[in-house]
């Protein structure tokens, strides 16, 4: 498959999740975001037997050490069990897109309320493109975690906002959280970051 102009081997991406501790099956497939003709990357995956709680973030930030940045998926969602088809093998088609529905059991679609959410999580989506960008671990960011203090400069900005444009906003978006984004410059944290995010997400 190809995603953002990026040759995509899902197997590549499923064997790099199922070698990390706590995750026992995986699947790789790439969906349609709802504001926007592209494409993303999401994973699905089935935490293992016994395994702790699942941490998209932590997740996510153990596969930016191992695999390129384009072959992170924008989503990873823990689901119950993969669905499979007759011949038991995984039915990719079955897999629901998470930017557009909820996802309960594989296969099963969750109706999205009439309030708007945030779509994709988006604290754990912009934790891992903090991780990459600056270098650092996503499972130590907060709230209160400070882009400047962490060593982002002006290019490191720049590397976000593109980041961000393609895994949580649309291009029409991309200005106006830009335009917001100077607001915030003097106290660019990642708290402050979500919440311009999930506001433009609510008013698009």
């Amino acid at each position: 498959m190809k995603v953002r102009g990026h040759r995509v081997e899902p197997g590549e991406v499923e064997a790099a999740l199922t070698d990390l501790p706590g995750i026992g099956q995986a699947a790789v497939v790439a969906r349609r975001r709802a504001d926007s003709d592209a494409q993303a990357l999401c994973a699905f995956v089935v935490p293992a037997e016994k395994a702790a709680a699942f941490d998209e973030a932590a997740v996510r930030a153990e596969l930016e050490q191992s695999l390129p940045s384009h072959l992170v998926p924008s989503v990873v969602r823990a689901v119950a069990a993969l669905p499979e088809t007759a011949s038991g093998k995984t039915d990719r088609n079955a897999l629901p897109n998470p930017f557009g529905e909820g996802v309960d059991e594989p296969g099963t679609v969750v109706a999205p309320s009439d309030a708007p959410g945030p779509g994709p999580d988006i604290t754990a989506v912009t934790a891992g493109i903090w991780a990459r960008v600056l270098h650092c671990e996503a499972a130590g960011l907060d709230p209160s975690s400070d882009f400047h203090k962490l060593g982002g400069d002006s290019l490191a900005v720049l590397e976000m906002l593109t980041a961000l444009g393609e895994d949580v906003l649309g291009g029409a978006s991309e200005q106006r959280f830009l335009d917001r984004l100077g607001s915030l410059s003097g106290n660019l944290t990642l708290g402050r970051v979500v919440e311009a995010l999930e506001e433009l997400r609510s008013t698009s």
